[in-house]
């Protein structure tokens, strides 16, 4: 049912109260990221059977209604819904569900029909005498109807049980990506199409936007929009300069990164104590027997210490114990997973297609300690800057960037203090004018 009667809006109100549903938040445009995008209509699929259409920007909204939710539903994409309506935060996640589960996201594209498949593939958002048409909104809304029919049907015929691992995702991950993607970045405009030519089209209002995918296989995020890779922006072009703050000249970026992030997550998993100072540096001073380092055995010591962890390296008794410990713990997991085909998260989420021997399991378990063990202190971070002007605005494995109002240098640096266990895992912090620009503080 398309909603176009108080009576009808009462009916669906009805329902939100008394029966558990799924929603979908069909944005008005495909190209335009969804912390800026408007909603085309709302489509709501309830355990009954029955379905409505709530419009809001489509052309065929003949009445304009308050957008209403299950009090105990489901939303397809809720990183994106929460962008396009806040409240959407309120319900579960369909893609952590399935994610979880070990299923396959969810894809609403296998059930459009001919007509709406070849339409996409040959259409996208248009200007009409200055006025940009939104694709999604020019789509009838009866054949979103008989979509989103068949789309959601299926997922209620085909629903998960809930697990831990599904309300990690539901209420920590997703909610702490998509309030950083909301923030976006800041972006010097005259800098920034001279570095990303064929880009500029991403920048709107001097931000740019992120778009973070935590359902990989090992819950380490891909964040990747628009053809520019937010996780690996290049080091040595001076590309990193456009990034600037958005206070200007009362304003400050500052990074946050861990010391020696694998090795201090792989000996908290295994309960062994580390110093507080460089690990790097400790590491060093064994390899090369001395308390004075040059900085060439300082970079030499790390390059032995990462071929060790990434490169398959079996240790030697006058290798360091921490070493040597961790090959033990790696032997142990590889083991485990020999014999039961399943890898366990922290969160309890299971890896079960790993093709490979010791080393690629190594790789997908210190991948999936790190992401989710990052998860947790970041999501108390994003709760803890909650009422003041500074932001988080990326987050990179073993960093996160904050652009920072100068005035609030103190508050932010009190924050991330206390939203980490610095006594576990000891950070670094940097500072500079832009991203390109960050001397240690």
């Amino acid at each position: 049912m398309i909603v176009n009667s108080i009576t009808d809006y009462n009916t669906l109100i009805q329902k939100c109260d008394t029966e558990v549903g799924i929603v979908v938040f069909v944005p008005a445009s495909t190209s335009t990221h969804p912390s800026i995008n408007k909603i085309s209509f709302v489509y709501y699929y309830f355990d009954t059977g029955e379905s409505y259409i709530l419009g809001v920007t489509h052309t065929d909204t003949l009445v304009k209604y308050d957008i209403v939710l299950p009090k105990i539903g489901y939303v397809v994409n809720k990183k994106e819904a929460t962008h396009l309506f806040g409240d959407a935060v309120k319900l579960k996640d369909i893609y952590s569900l399935w994610y979880t589960a070990g299923k396959p996201l969810p894809d609403i594209s296998k059930h459009y029909d001919i007509w709406t498949n070849n339409f996409f593939q040959t259409f996208s958002d248009f200007k009409v005498l200055n006025k940009t048409i939104r694709i999604n909104n020019i789509i009838p809304l009866s054949n979103w109807y008989t979509v989103l029919n068949n789309f959601c049907k299926e997922l209620m015929e085909d629903m998960p049980l809930e697990t831990s691992a599904f309300a990690f995702f539901d209420t920590v991950v997703i909610p702490s990506l998509a309030s950083i993607e909301r923030n976006g970045l800041y972006v010097n405009s005259t800098k920034f199409e001279a570095s990303f030519p064929d880009k500029i089209h991403n920048v709107h209002k001097d931000l740019v936007h992120t778009n973070y995918n935590p359902f990989t296989l090992t819950s380490r995020p891909s964040n990747a929009y628009k053809g520019i890779n937010y996780a690996a922006l290049n080091k040595s072009d001076g590309s990193r300069e456009v990034f600037e703050s958005r206070f200007g000249s009362s304003g400050v970026l500052l990074q946050l990164d861990f010391d020696a992030y694998h090795l201090r997550l792989l000996a908290n998993a295994m309960g062994m104590k580390l110093p507080s100072n460089s690990l790097h540096e400790v590491l060093a001073n064994e390899y090369f027997g001395t308390s004075e380092l040059t900085s060439e055995q300082y970079e030499e010591g790390k390059k032995m210490t990462f071929q060790f962890l990434y490169g398959n390296v079996t240790p030697t008794d006058d290798m360091p114990v921490l070493l040597r410990n961790i090959h033990k713990h790696i032997t142990t997991i590889t083991k485990e997973y020999k014999s039961h085909r399943r890898l366990q998260t922290l969160s309890g989420r299971l890896i079960t297609e790993i093709d490979g021997g010791l080393h690629k399991v190594f790789n997908y378990y210190v991948q999936s300690l790190e992401a989710e063990t990052t998860y947790k202190m970041l999501h108390t971070l994003m709760e803890n800057l909650k009422g003041i002007q500074s932001k988080a605005t990326l987050y990179t494995y073993d960093s996160v960037l904050f652009d920072v109002e100068i005035s609030e240098l103190e508050i932010v640096k009190e924050i991330i203090y206390k939203s980490i266990d610095t006594a576990t895992f000891p950070i670094t912090l940097s500072m500079g004018s832009n991203y390109d620009n960050l001397l240690d503080i």
